[in-house]
């Protein structure tokens, strides 16, 4: 009960917290189109948290999924966390999209001036949505799923073990190295440039800086001889 009390209560938390900073950017005066990627990850992390506290509710609360067909969906969808998986995927594809949207836009800034329109974000965002690798993961946790004496269990059922073992691989490096790998690259080559970009720009103020002193203390000279 303490583990489920714990992740009902992170869920609260990291709903209100993302419904406070969407709400916060809706009002604000940012161009609401060139945010469009930002505001999904925020829609996506709402919803995985709202899918999280409703179903370590059910997992609290005593049901009994035989009852009715809809116990069965409930079973397959909420309480065996198909739903919550099915939008952290999607949540993790948004991130990397996000990720190598500002990766062109700051480190390419050219190419992404020349070549980018709006409609390639909104493409990209309806593929965070429905991709082949949520899909599969709804597929595969859908039919791991079923009501047993009234009870909801979760198994995994493949035809061989080296199914089961190359499906955990392939889940392992796309939802967990390949973003990993996307966001050490990108935010490294981002900080980077950043870098480059500031730097200059200190000597540089700096530079004028002292060339506005040395007039002063001349133009001060002049007047005092």
């Amino acid at each position: 009960m303490v583990f489920e009390e714990s992740v009902i209560a992170i869920g609260i938390i990291g709903g209100i917290a993302n419904l406070l900073m969407f709400l916060i950017l809706a009002r604000s005066k940012v161009r609401k189109l060139e945010m469009a990627t930002v505001f999904n990850q925020m829609v996506l992390d709402f919803i995985c948290c709202l899918l999280l506290v409703i179903s370590y509710v059910l997992k609290i609360v005593d049901i009994d999924y035989s009852l009715t067909i809809i116990g069965s969906a409930v079973c397959k969808t909420l309480t065996g966390e198909t739903m919550i998986w099915y939008f952290l995927g999607s949540s993790t594809a948004n991130l990397v999209v996000l990720t190598l949207e500002r990766y062109v836009k700051i480190v390419h800034a050219v190419f992404h001036k020349r070549h980018f329109r709006q409609w390639m974000s909104f493409v990209a965002i309806s593929l965070t949505w429905v991709n082949f690798d949520t899909t599969l993961n709804a597929f595969v946790d859908l039919s791991a799923t079923i009501v047993l004496d009234g009870y909801c269990v979760l198994y995994a059922k493949f035809p061989t073990s080296i199914n089961a073992s190359v499906y955990a691989n392939y889940k392992f490096i796309f939802n967990y190295i390949v973003p990993l790998v996307v966001f050490v690259f990108c935010y490294s080559c981002i900080l980077q440039i950043t870098r480059k970009r500031i730097v200059p720009g200190k000597f540089l103020n700096m530079d004028v800086r002292n060339h506005f002193r040395h007039c002063s203390s001349r133009r001060r000279t002049h007047l005092h001889n």
